[in-house]
């Protein structure tokens, strides 16, 4: 990715089973990692896969209809991890979730149904998540202080994530 020469600081971050990470520049790296493939590889979700075909990848929330995505425009057999951080994204949006994600009323005992009977983010789902996500962040932190650097002098940022986001897919839709 060049990290190694550039003058000012650059940070690059892999998400897959775990979150390989490094920060650096022509002088110095310095790498870490921190556990996300529960969460980011659908292995601790209610209804989680890997980025396969089939895989739910894609999740949209409009106008009152859940629109979903999957890789290789195949049935959907899951969510990957995607798939997951879309939903959860337009689950916010749509208020479906408070800013500490907890799930509605309306939502908290049965989740948000991507398709009935098959397909489901439970709270569970999205607490799995967050604990990824906090993971990333913890370390990604410490990883950025203990190369002397604040994340405000980051010059430069490389996100390396699954390959789901390359596939061709087909769309469906059902009201929430």
């Amino acid at each position: 990715c060049g990290m190694n020469r550039n003058e000012k600081p650059y940070l690059f971050l892999d998400l897959g089973t775990n979150a390989e990470m490094a920060v650096g520049n022509r002088e110095r790296m310095l790498v870490s990692s921190a556990a996300a493939g529960p969460a980011f590889e659908g292995g601790q979700l209610s209804c989680g896969t890997g980025s396969i075909p089939g895989a739910v990848r894609d999740v949209r929330i409009q106008y009152g209809l859940v629109r979903y995505e999957t890789i290789g425009r195949k049935s959907p057999v899951g969510i990957c991890g995607s798939g997951l951080v879309s939903a959860i994204s337009e689950m916010r949006k749509s208020r479906m979730m408070d800013n500490t994600g907890r799930l509605s009323p309306r939502y908290a005992s049965g989740g948000l149904e991507i398709i009935p009977g098959k397909i489901v983010i439970t709270q569970a789902d999205i607490r799995e998540y967050q604990k990824a996500r906090a993971a990333i962040r913890a370390g990604l932190e410490i990883l950025v202080e203990n190369a002397g650097y604040r994340m405000e002098e980051i010059g430069q940022a490389l996100l390396q994530a699954p390959q789901a986001v390359h596939f061709s897919s087909s769309t469906s839709g059902r009201p929430v």
